[in-house]
């Protein structure tokens, strides 16, 4: 195995990494620790920032990102040496299988650097930056044949690397999907760490948390000794005192009566079943009960201690092994993209090849991992927060449930379907690996019924009616349903329509002005209305816009192109003054068009706005002054990346769902898809550089769970290329779909603020207000980003660069 990564140099340019608690973090190897299983610690939350940096230093980013690499080789050589300190025999009879994994991933990572090391000195030779000479990895190998020397010399390389662009640029540091593994790597290796110092703290007596010394076995005999020396010193010296005398003589009789009195009591027991003890036997028995109840009980304690130190590392051992399994898989994606690239830089997604499509061409493992079900168990990366935990076993619970009411539900409808989910909801909620299991099996090969049954209880009149209600209470005043080029829309404010005309209320913009066009996710197959209200009502109140939200059609009634089709039209129409004829400002006299519009989408929906922003630059209509996409579909093709593979059993989007939407939407076939998914509107990931480089100032915001991790971090890098401001914010502790978990998680509430905030700029600057109002808190905000967050987020380069 050739090891290597795929991520460019641009790859995370542009991008700041949260750290799952609502703040955004400046590297993974300080974020919060994962809990790995239900027994191991967390590490408190290191460092914070804001959301981007107008000029953030690029530098910092490359030693940021590798590391992550060096944390992760520091942590096995500790694990290593910490289980040597704990000894052979007890690590065997604790956990015997984590030697060989903790040898094999040492490995792993050893040939992991090695290829980065052999590709920065074949950099610097092909710029003409060293004397030029052959390194190859036998070469290298043979000069740091240990994990330590090799992680050196990387560490080694980093000043010269920071200090020139044309390095960074050509480096391929972690991004995207292998930049996950490694942060689930890192903190499962940590967690080890700590369970194996509590077994070493366990067995040989090491200083404790609190500082106190802990007793080994010789220390215990030294102390038993020279207990009994001042015991007996103590009894020589009482017995010159007269009042010691008579105190010990009182303690001897009274320990003598209730010695007898325990003795006469447990003769009188035997005696009950049949045996017969005199007094001295019942005495001796009576005498020696107490050490040996004293020796049992503490044996006992010491078999508990141990048995639960030993779970704790089979679960990080659990860990350990998932992490080592998709790390070949992955390693397997990576090399497969040197062979195939056809650009100077480097991508996370693989070119798409007709061996992609063509599952006879699939090499076993893909085949296995693709059709045999994996239980979301695996994904022990969701047990980081609590939030998260509960909304991977709820969505558990839908499919399961969603799974086994599918005839119900087809046949006689939601009135008999809803119940019987219902039912088989509180069953799956008591028995949750059953439904990791039985969700495992459904989400296989879904169809787009079971995907929409699975989903469509958000959509159902009544969930609706409540978030609209809701939505009223938290400062949506204004919500009207209309109809517009053949289809339904919304439209939402903080306020109602002025009634004289239009004008300024309280100081704010002119009602209307403000447009956020907002389309919505579901795979293309369903309308996840509910789940969206919560980041609507936050961004109408915050920014003083109006959102217009269109229902565009479901697949696979409406196949592609049918939905962005609808999208244009409504888009046309807003641009010609709809919100003034949908709220009946236009009766007064006034029919103001918006001055300022941006565009938002979300997963498919993220498709739809890319693929809609294409539309306007191909047929030169207004263009938004902002996009903003919260992990977007962008690729629809089959081809593998590392957040692919890592999160290929994902819980709440799988590879079965990813297939079925190719299918549903695109009326595609997986294996006969090659070459129709790099049209620009079905996979906005290949628009044409002669319109990419028109797009608007975007946003983009993923979380590290997410399956589609690659397709914004190739997106960005794409953006950036070709001189667009593009920024790329990834949560690491949050999964696919967090804008709909906004109101109960603190990391997603934070993406979705950060994202207001970019509406925001979008909105003062065709305002004519500046960036932000409040310049002296944004000047202060982008200092603490310079510090701490990772990436160039201006997304400005000095020009663009060609293929």
């Amino acid at each position: 195995m050739m090891p290597s990564n795929a991520a460019g140099p641009a790859a995370s340019a542009g991008s700041v990494v949260g750290d799952g608690s609502g703040r955004t973090a400046a590297a993974p190897d300080v974020g919060p620790l994962p809990r790995v299983g239900s027994g191991v610690k967390s590490v408190p939350r290191v460092g914070s920032g804001a959301l981007t940096s107008n000029s953030s230093n690029l530098n910092a980013t490359s030693s940021l990102k590798i590391c992550n690499v060096l944390s992760a080789a520091e942590l096995i050589e500790g694990c290593a040496g910490m289980m040597v300190k704990v000894g052979v025999r007890r690590m065997h009879h604790t956990c015997p299988d984590l030697t060989l994994t903790i040898a094999a991933m040492e490995r792993m990572l050893y040939f992991y650097i090695l290829d980065l090391l052999v590709q920065y000195h074949q950099n610097q030779t092909q710029m003409s930056l060293m004397p030029s000479k052959m390194v190859s990895h036998a070469s290298l190998e043979q000069e740091n044949p240990t994990l330590r020397l090799i992680s050196g010399a990387l560490r080694d390389a980093l000043p010269k690397l920071e200090h020139s662009r044309r390095l960074q640029k050509a480096f391929p540091a972690p991004a995207g999907g292998m930049r996950s593994l490694l942060y689930y790597l890192t903190t499962t290796l940590k967690a080890t760490m700590e369970c194996l110092s509590d077994l070493d703290r366990h067995f040989n007596g090491k200083r404790g948390r609190g500082g106190s010394e802990r007793p080994g076995p010789a220390a215990k005999v030294v102390g038993a000794t020279a207990l009994a020396g001042l015991a007996a010193g103590a009894v020589k010296v009482a017995s010159h005192n007269p009042q010691a005398v008579e105190a010990a003589k009182h303690l001897a009789n009274s320990a003598q009566q209730h010695t007898d009195n325990a003795a006469k009591h447990l003769s009188q027991r035997v005696l009950r079943h049949g045996l017969k003890l005199t007094h001295n036997q019942s005495l001796v028995v009576a005498i020696g009960a107490v050490p040996v109840a004293a020796a049992t009980a503490f044996g006992l304690r010491e078999w508990r201690a141990r048995s639960k130190l030993g779970f704790k590392l089979n679960e990080c051992q659990f860990s350990l092994n998932v992490v080592m399994r998709l790390w070949t898989l992955v390693m397997n994606v990576v090399h497969s993209e040197k062979v195939r690239r056809v650009q100077s830089y480097h991508s996370l997604m693989l070119a798409p090849s007709e061996h992609d499509d063509d599952t006879r061409n699939h090499p076993t493992s893909r085949k296995l991992v693709e059709r045999v079900p994996i239980p979301s168990t695996h994904c022990f990366w969701y047990d980081s927060q609590w939030q998260i935990a509960l909304f991977k076993r709820g969505m558990d619970i839908m499919y399961a449930s969603a799974s086994q009411s599918g005839f119900y539900w087809d046949h006689l409808g939601p009135m008999m379907g809803v119940p019987v989910m219902v039912a088989y909801s509180m069953y799956y909620a008591v028995c949750s690996r059953s439904a990791s299991s039985r969700a495992a099996i459904a989400l296989q090969e879904p169809s787009s019924r079971f995907i929409r049954r699975a989903w469509g209880v958000l959509d159902l009149p009544v969930v609706r009616q409540g978030s609209h209600l809701l939505s009223y209470a938290k400062g949506l005043r204004y919500q009207k349903h209309f109809e517009c080029a053949g289809i339904r829309c919304h439209m939402y404010a903080s306020r109602p329509p002025p009634t004289d005309g239009g004008k300024e209320t309280e100081g704010g913009p002119p009602w209307g002005s403000r447009v956020l066009f907002y389309v919505h996710g579901g795979a293309f197959i369903a309308s996840l209305h509910a789940a969206d209200m919560g980041a609507l009502t936050k961004w109408a109140k915050e920014n003083n816009c109006v959102i217009i939200f269109p229902e565009y059609g479901l697949a696979p009634e409406n196949p592609f192109p049918t939905g962005l089709n609808q999208l244009v039209d409504v888009w046309e129409a807003v641009c010609n003054g709809l919100v003034a004829q949908v709220s009946g400002m236009d009766a007064l006299g006034t029919s103001p068009k918006p001055t300022t519009m941006t565009l938002v989408g979300e997963s498919a929906g993220g498709n739809l706005a890319a693929a809609l922003a294409v539309k306007i630059v191909t047929h030169k209509l207004r263009k938004p002054d902002g996009l903003c996409l919260a992990y977007p579909c962008l690729n629809l093709s089959c081809s593998p990346g590392p957040s692919r593979i890592v999160h290929g059993f994902d819980p709440i989007l799988p590879l079965g769902i990813m297939y079925a939407v190719l299918e549903s939407y695109a009326g595609l076939h997986r294996e006969k898809a090659f070459g129709a998914e790099k049209n620009p509107t079905m996979s906005p990931y290949h628009t044409p550089d002669s319109i990419l480089e028109q797009f608007p100032r975007t946003h983009i915001m993923a979380g590290g769970f997410d399956p589609l991790l690659d397709d914004s971090v190739d997106f960005n890098t794409r953006l950036q290329r070709m001189g667009v401001h593009s920024t790329l914010e990834v949560q690491k502790c949050l999964p696919h779909g967090f804008v709909g978990i906004c109101d109960f998680v603190p990391a997603a509430m934070a993406a979705v603020h950060n994202a207001s905030r970019f509406l925001g700029e979008s909105f003062h600057r065709v305002d004519g207000k500046g960036d932000h109002p409040d310049n002296a808190n944004r000047a202060r905000a982008l200092n603490r980003t310079r510090n701490t967050s990772y990436g160039s987020s201006n997304g400005m380069s000095p020009g663009r660069v060609a293929k």
